[in-house]
């Protein structure tokens, strides 16, 4: 319901399971395929969830919401709502794949605060040309572990560059070069 295994998919084809991100790179040059949830599947495939599955997915997302800017930890969520990390992944990868669910460092942080965050951080840099941790954490109100990862997080995406202890605007609004 899901797709093919990489494991499935090396084995058909006679090949190691390591050969699996080649074999989908060049299997998605067709259009039609996709890599959702670690398994190749046509694009119009949408897997199917059970009961269960279903259930775990909200509770999931009900926690994360609940939890804002102090987002969940993913072991601690999982442990929480007695979901066996193997359970979890294929959850926790689907919301990542669907946009509604960031993984931040070890937290499972909405896509929703995330955007948030990113918002406070462009505040703050029209006031200043840096911008260290501690104002980060004070502007947003994210631990101090989750300020670190997050900002982290924007330096990978370009928008923010780290120069020492600061961090430094890297892109405009318009998320050209400055």
């Amino acid at each position: 319901s899901w797709g093919m295994t990489a494991t499935h998919a090396c084995e058909l084809l006679d090949l190691p399971p390591r050969s699996f991100k080649g074999l989908s790179r060049a299997l998605r040059r067709d259009p039609r395929i996709v890599v959702r949830h670690g398994h190749l599947a046509h694009r119009d495939r949408e897997p199917e969830l059970s009961g269960k599955q279903i259930e775990r997915r909200e509770q999931i997302l009900a926690r994360v919401e609940e939890g804002g800017i102090r987002p969940p930890a993913l072991g601690d969520l999982s442990q929480k709502l007695g979901i066996a990390a193997a359970d979890m992944k294929p959850l926790v990868r689907m919301l990542v794949d669907e946009g509604i669910v960031r993984v931040i460092g070890s937290n499972l942080l909405s896509s929703r605060v995330y955007e948030q965050v990113r918002g406070q951080l462009r505040e703050l840099f029209e006031t200043r040309t840096e911008v260290g941790l501690a104002e980060f954490r004070e502007a947003t109100g994210a631990s101090r572990n989750l300020a670190w990862s997050l900002l982290d997080a924007f330096d990978g995406e370009g928008l923010t560059r780290k120069v020492g202890d600061v961090r430094v605007l890297a892109a405009s609004r318009e998320g050209d070069e400055t």
